[in-house]
């Protein structure tokens, strides 16, 4: 079943109502050297730098570039699911050339074990770590997964449930050892106080981002709502706060919700300190899609408009500045941009 030479551990298996996946945890094995062109169905980018980048694919395989994209190494954890499965929620964080994390359902939707592998060694060798989950809620539903890391110590866990009444249930964990162990921080499922202060995260995410150990985005689609739902935190996610965007001026004096609304999709922050990034909002009027961007140089105090993208579907994003960038469309297609995403170019597939 492991495609790998190594010891493997198999800590999910196949059972008559079919569990999510079998997944494999290789603790020591050497690197497939076998390399291929672009794989063709894309769920993310992250690229470190020019060359170097990390790729996921929708049936949860990790591939690895050094070259820019133009071939990339298979480095394998998860078997893909067999015919009739269910794909396991699961969410990465490529953190740098050599490190990376991975949470994913080790169990199955009614009995749920949420894991996290990760990886110093560009994905030679994995080490994986149980979660203990804490709410109720969490011991069978289950829906999703995001993981994000400030550096190589500092990292948070979300879990969230599946959709309902317009609402999702959200818990938070922190790791402060690099994923060895992560410890409860608190549910964080969007609630309003007696001041109609939100305090807390609504919606359904698109994805969570920390560019320092306190300093976290979370950010959110739900058309009902009458505002842009990315949220902030500055106390390493205790309280989270609405965290307000500019409206293009064709929607001004519109109703959001009524004559329009906007998807918001994670942060990305690039630089030394982080103090730099790029997020992107998609407004929605009548089925048409604009993807705006929105650039900081504050860490994600304040946000200006930058230049809308000429290919709405691509809504998933990695930038190493202001101006270069890749993203993945619907379709799990690889572009990249040297202007911002005001224009995006399609990577041949085919490329050597």
């Amino acid at each position: 079943m492991n495609r790998k030479t190594g010891t493997a551990v198999v800590v999910s298996v196949v059972t008559t109502l079919a569990v999510a996946a079998v997944i494999v945890a290789t603790l020591a094995r050497s690197k497939r050297a076998a390399v291929m062109t672009q794989p063709g169905d894309l769920s993310q980018i992250t690229m470190i730098g020019g060359k170097v980048g990390w790729a996921l694919t929708r049936d949860d395989q990790i591939f690895r570039t050094e070259d820019g994209g133009a071939t990339w190494t298979d480095i394998f954890i998860f078997q893909a699911p067999l015919s009739g499965q269910t794909v396991p929620a699961i969410g990465t964080c490529f953190l740098d050339k050599q490190t990376a994390f991975v949470a994913t359902n080790a169990g199955t939707d009614n009995q749920p074990q949420i894991v996290v592998y990760r990886t110093v060694s560009s994905g030679s060798t994995w080490d994986r770590t149980n979660i203990v989950t804490k709410l109720d809620w969490e011991q069978g539903d289950v829906g999703g997964l995001k993981i994000s890391f400030a550096d190589s110590s500092n990292g948070y866990l979300m879990i969230t449930g599946t959709p309902g009444a317009g609402q999702m249930a959200k818990s938070l964990y922190r790791t402060t050892d690099g994923g060895k162990t992560f410890s409860f921080v608190r549910d964080i499922t969007g609630m309003t106080d007696v001041a109609g202060t939100m305090n807390g995260v609504a919606g359904y995410p698109t994805g969570m981002t920390f560019s320092t150990p306190e300093t976290g985005f979370v950010t959110c689609s739900y058309s009902a709502y009458t505002f842009v739902l990315m949220f902030k935190t500055m106390d390493s996610g205790l309280t989270w706060k609405l965290w307000s965007l500019p409206v293009p001026a064709v929607y001004e004096g519109l109703s959001p919700a009524n004559d329009y609304y906007a998807d918001a999709y994670p942060p990305v922050f690039f630089g030394e300190q982080k103090k730099n990034g790029v997020v992107m909002l998609d407004f929605v009027q009548d089925g048409k899609h604009v993807m705006q961007s929105y650039h900081t140089a504050d860490d994600g105090g304040t946000w200006t408009m930058g230049p809308a993208w000429n290919n709405p579907d691509v809504r998933t994003y990695s930038f190493i500045d202001a101006t270069t960038g890749w993203g993945v469309d619907e379709s799990g297609k690889l572009f990249t941009t040297t202007d911002g995403g005001a224009t995006w170019v399609a990577i041949d597939a085919t490329a050597k």
